[in-house]
C-alpha cells in the first residue's frame, strides 16, 4: 500500500511539475504577444494581463506544492539540528501539520471566495 501511495505522490509531483512548466510558457507567450501587438500594431489584448495574473497565483500554488513535496523550500534548522532526533521528529511533524492547516485555510478562504455571489457577478453565463 505505501509504495502505491509513493507511485502516485511521484506521478502527482512530476505533473505539477509540467505544469509549472507549462503555465509558465504560457504566461510567458502572452505576455510577449500583448508587448508586440501593443507596440508593433496599437492594438493590444486586454485580457492578458488578467490571464498572466492568474496563471502566476496557479505557478505559486504548484510550486509551493511542489517545493513541499522535494523538501526544498526555505528553512531555518539550525536549532533542530541541534536537538536530539526524537524532539527533531516530533517538531518536524508539528510544522508539516501547521503547514497542513495553512492550506486547509487557503483551500477554505478560496472556496468562499468563489462561491461568493459578488465574485460570481461578473462571469458570464453559458
Amino acid at each position: 500500500m505505501l509504495r502505491s501511495l509513493e507511485f502516485i505522490d511521484r506521478q502527482v509531483a512530476r505533473a505539477e511539475y509540467l505544469l509549472i512548466l507549462l503555465l509558465t510558457l504560457f504566461a510567458s507567450v502572452i505576455m510577449i504577444s500583448q508587448v508586440v501587438l501593443r507596440y508593433l500594431f496599437s492594438s493590444p489584448l486586454f485580457w492578458a494581463e488578467e490571464i498572466a495574473t492568474i496563471a502566476l497565483v496557479f505557478i505559486t500554488f504548484f510550486g509551493l506544492s511542489h517545493l513541499l513535496y522535494r523538501r526544498e523550500l526555505i528553512q531555518l534548522d539550525f536549532l533542530q539540528q541541534k536537538m536530539p532526533r526524537p524532539v527533531r521528529h516530533f517538531f518536524e511533524w508539528v510544522i508539516d501539520l501547521c503547514l497542513m492547516l495553512v492550506f486547509v485555510v487557503f483551500i477554505y478562504s478560496s472556496i468562499v471566495w468563489i462561491m461568493d455571489p459578488n465574485t460570481q457577478l461578473n462571469t458570464p453565463r453559458l
